[in-house]
């Protein structure tokens, strides 16, 4: 499957706390087996299009320590589909940390994956692609994923999307103060983006919960000292006024500081055999 070997991290690119103690952050939410089952439950609408005569090649990147793809994996295991796990990550330390020695490992940047074409038969996701600083880089991540998947093959991304466009500029111009660039949309936006690129895009009935954080979160997620950091907690609190609150539902400021919560949409994309329609069109 793997053309050569996954290249290691340079450094910490998705920021933070990111390879050292993501899963403590925002009260553990990307480590809670709960909130992972929801992936699994939404694969629940296409489990009829997953092979069951053959071992079924799964990839998690962006994965961590592989919870989701984990607990996907035990879902259609236990549904009668044979998975085989790959989990894969930038940043060696989340993928080492994985135990379990059925499920294979990579360290790669998702925007050029070690993979032959057509390889695998799923690629999951979870609030991975927007870490991309830009909309093109994104999109580059996005055409990896197709180009590796079997015709037939989902990609089962759950997907930041914020409410509106204005919104989600505010989250993209917050994270912009502590110099973390990404690429949040607006959930038209995200599914326009997929739309363009797979050939049946399917919307999970199953919503995950959204995160929910604020001022102290917010700091924990890029170790800044609470004593240092009134002057940013005020430009984000201008920031979030500056936006009228019918424009940004998610997003409310306190007597001190700041409250947020960030939504999650859970795309079932399939690739088919039609040509890739231009993204310029």
């Amino acid at each position: 499957m793997f053309d050569s070997e996954g290249h290691a991290a340079h450094a910490d690119e998705a920021g933070g706390l990111v390879g050292k103690n993501w899963g403590k952050v925002y009260e553990g939410y990307f480590e809670r087996t709960d909130i992972a089952d929801h992936v699994a439950i939404a694969c629940d609408e296409i489990l009829d299009e997953i092979p069951r005569d053959r071992t079924v090649q799964i990839l998690e990147i962006g994965s961590g320590t592989g919870t989701v793809g984990e607990r996907l994996s035990k879902h259609l295991e236990d549904s009668g589909v044979n998975p085989r796990l790959i989990i894969a990550d930038k940043i060696r330390a989340q993928v080492e940390a994985n135990e379990n020695p059925g499920t294979a490992k990579a360290v790669f940047d998702n925007k050029k994956m070690p993979l032959r074409d057509e390889c695998v038969d799923m690629v999951v996701a979870r609030s991975v692609t927007h870490y991309e600083p830009t909309l093109e880089q994104e999109e580059l991540v996005i055409d990896e994923v197709k180009r590796i998947l079997r015709a037939g093959g989902f990609f089962v991304d759950q997907a930041v999307t914020m409410a509106t466009d204005e919104e989600a500029n505010l989250i993209v111009n917050i994270h912009l103060l502590v110099n973390k660039p990404m690429d949040i949309q607006s959930k038209e936006k995200v599914t326009e983006m997929l739309s363009q690129t797979f050939d049946e895009i399917k919307v999970s009935s199953d919503l995950p919960p959204a995160l929910h954080s604020g001022t102290k979160g917010f700091l924990d997620r890029y170790n800044i000292r609470p004593e240092e950091a009134g002057e940013l907690v005020r430009k984000i609190r201008q920031l979030i006024e500056s936006v009228p609150e019918e424009l940004r539902p998610n997003f409310h400021t306190t007597t001190d500081g700041f409250e947020y919560d960030v939504p999650y949409t859970i795309y079932l994309c399939r690739k088919g055999n039609k040509a890739r329609q231009e993204r310029a069109q």
